[in-house]
């Protein structure tokens, strides 16, 4: 099956090459390249023979819109084409009602054996897969024609049939057919990097060893060993609480659960940002405790002391108060899940309201060493124990295979918060396995530096966008990125990167999230971009 398509509107960029429609002002390097004897011949078409030739054929290009120029940034110049055709054969019966388009390309021999027409087609399937309605691509080449049917392959394509095929030059040599489907495409491991999250890599190396070296050390159970009293010293150390409690976790959505239910009464609920984890990724997490989350409204995923207030204010102030759902909480995140930060000013006036109403403050700091390594950020680890009934410490976004660690400064939230713990499936029996992880993270201080790295990587990253005109949708601050992404640039960059699509801002652009973590390294920045 067969559709509409143009090159017309679409640019598509690579590390070292912009695919973009053909101009009259690359006639003389269209020919340069066009001209060469067994070049043409190898896709079927006969060389050209003088400039009005290849005249004729720019303009045929430039009028149907169906093929790309290939322009090296390099060298400033047009070194090949990309095209995109109807097949001029009959598919396989197999694929008789796929949308279908042929792609067919030709590269200067000057640059052959660089892997750049694999560079080419590798962002325009992309393209074709996300944005029209193609389902299947095939290639095509002659059988003699080595080169092309490792590109071909290289690219993802598999090959399906010989059969004789119709070109400009006469020849009784048959042709090879290469097919992608999207099904195919979708599944390929192609060579890529991920800016996903911060969690896509198994731990940080200091990590990894303090767990190989007590691995025959045999402890008590369920955090009742040294290692867990050694990072539960060093957490209420660096928070400057003695009087805290710190427990140790899985993960995020089970402390947060936990949590609600040890500070909320039955007929509560907590205040969040309409963004906060706890209301749109946690799969109903609270509301399964049997509390509600009581969503204030945000642009950028934070929530001030001003809204704190009116909330409480329009719920004490309406008649039926008593058979509404009462505010008993109020959640941060911090960062936000925006990669927004809430200053000390700002977290000191939401602690003042929620005092005001009788509210228990919990910050959830997932990804708290980001906001930490910020250097104009005041809000600290003391900050947040002086403000907080309790917060969490972030680990398995900050290096560690696992793991998050809670700290409680409210008395009234430490008795039986162990059996609590149990009840919600919370109570690690190798608890020794947490202790260690945030014993090597808070040591010698390769928590802060974490942060500080993160932050740097998307700081760099955040350059690398700006100077390629992309916007931001929200102001970059942590190690979280928010940028707004136009077609071409998203296929390009999903054609050799994961990340994640958050919502779309028109029929055009995208808003989507670039992460980093200790693990990021130069060379993803680079295969990224360059």
């Amino acid at each position: 099956m067969r559709f509409d398509f143009s090159v017309r509107e679409i640019r598509l960029e690579t590390s070292r090459l912009l695919i973009r429609p053909w101009q009259e002002a690359d006639l003389q390097d269209f020919h340069d390249y066009a001209r060469t004897p067994g070049l043409g011949e190898m896709a079927g078409w006969p060389h050209h023979k003088n400039l009005e030739e290849t005249r004729n054929i720019l303009k045929q290009f430039m009028a149907a819109g169906e093929v790309f120029a290939l322009y090296h940034k390099g060298d400033h110049k047009v070194i090949g084409s990309l095209g995109v055709h109807d097949p001029l054969h009959q598919m396989p019966d197999l694929y008789q009602d796929r949308h279908v388009k042929e792609i067919g390309y030709a590269l200067s021999k000057d640059y052959w054996g660089q892997g750049l027409m694999v560079e080419a087609v590798r962002p325009l399937i992309a393209y074709l897969f996300q944005y029209t309605p193609a389902r299947l691509l095939c290639c095509c080449c002659l059988e003699s024609n080595r080169q092309s049917s490792r590109v071909m392959e290289k690219a993802g394509f598999t090959f399906s049939r010989r059969y004789k095929r119709a070109s400009d030059q006469a020849t009784s040599q048959p042709s090879l057919e290469y097919l992608l489907t999207e099904e195919t495409y979708r599944t390929m491991k192609t060579e890529r990097v991920s800016f996903l999250n911060d969690y896509n890599a198994g731990c940080h190396p200091a990590v990894l060893d303090a767990l190989n070296q007590s691995n025959e050390v045999r402890t008590a159970g369920y955090g009742l060993d040294p290692y867990c009293q050694e990072a539960a010293a060093l957490i209420r150390e660096a928070c400057q609480a003695p009087q805290a409690d710190v427990h140790f976790l899985v993960g995020g959505t089970q402390v947060n659960l936990i949590a609600m239910a040890a500070g909320l009464k039955p007929w509560q609920g907590v205040l969040s940002a309409g963004t906060g984890h706890i209301n749109v990724h946690e799969a109903g997490a609270i509301e399964a405790t049997g509390h509600k989350v009581l969503v204030i409204p945000s642009l950028d995923g934070r929530i001030g002391a001003e809204e704190v207030d009116r909330f409480c204010r329009d719920h004490y102030e309406d008649a039926s108060a008593e058979h509404m759902v009462q505010p008993g909480m109020v959640y941060l995140s911090q960062p936000t899940e925006l990669g927004t930060v809430y200053t000390l000013e700002e977290v000191e006036a939401i602690r003042q309201a929620a005092d005001r109403w009788g509210l228990l403050l919990f910050v959830d700091g997932a990804r708290l060493a980001s906001s930490l390594a910020l250097p104009s950020n005041s809000l600290d680890l003391p900050a947040l124990a002086r403000l907080a009934d309790f917060f969490t410490i972030g680990g398995t976004k900050c290096g560690a295979l696992f793991g998050e660690a809670l700290v409680l400064n409210r008395d009234s939230l430490k008795t039986d918060f162990r059996s609590l713990m149990k009840q919600r499936g919370g109570l690690l029996a190798k608890g020794r396995l947490l202790g260690l992880q945030f014993g090597a993270l808070f040591r010698d201080g390769l928590y802060e530096e974490i942060g500080r790295q993160e932050n740097a990587w998307a700081a760099e990253l955040a350059s690398i966008f700006r100077s390629k005109g992309v916007d931001f949708y929200m102001p970059p601050q942590t190690n979280q990125l928010f940028v707004i992404l136009d077609r071409e640039m998203e296929a390009a960059l999903a054609a050799r990167s994961d990340f994640e699509r958050i919502l779309p801002l028109d029929p055009d652009r995208t808003v989507c999230r670039f992460v980093t973590s200790y693990a990021t390294r130069r060379e993803d920045l680079d295969h990224l971009f360059f």
